[in-house]
């Protein structure tokens, strides 16, 4: 039927493969904000957590995004993702960050 209609099929996995790989073209905060928002999560405060996703957001443009997704998912009170967003985003800070020279 797809065929004949000339549809594509867009499956769960490829979206939330594309929703994953846009975490690196977000502009992060400051690595306390992340660690605030990651405590916020595992207690699952969603309420204060969309409070620092609009703080965030009008603090600098820049952070819009990710303040975007972050109030997307508190509002949804997905407390898994939020968690998972946030400790992903953490994940990617560390990788970006630059090797010291001890």
């Amino acid at each position: 039927m797809g065929t004949l209609m000339k549809v594509a099929w867009v499956y769960e996995s490829r979206a939330a493969e594309t929703a994953k790989t846009g975490i690196e073209e977000l502009v992060l905060p400051p690595h306390e904000g992340l660690a605030i928002l990651q405590e916020l999560a595992v207690f699952g405060d969603m309420s204060e957590i969309d409070e620092k996703a609009e703080y965030l957001s009008a603090l600098d443009e820049r952070y819009r995004p990710f303040a975007n997704r972050l109030h997307q998912l508190a509002v949804g009170f997905q407390t898994k993702a939020v968690l998972a967003f946030v400790e992903e985003c953490m994940a990617r800070e560390r990788i970006n960050e630059p090797a010291s020279n001890d």
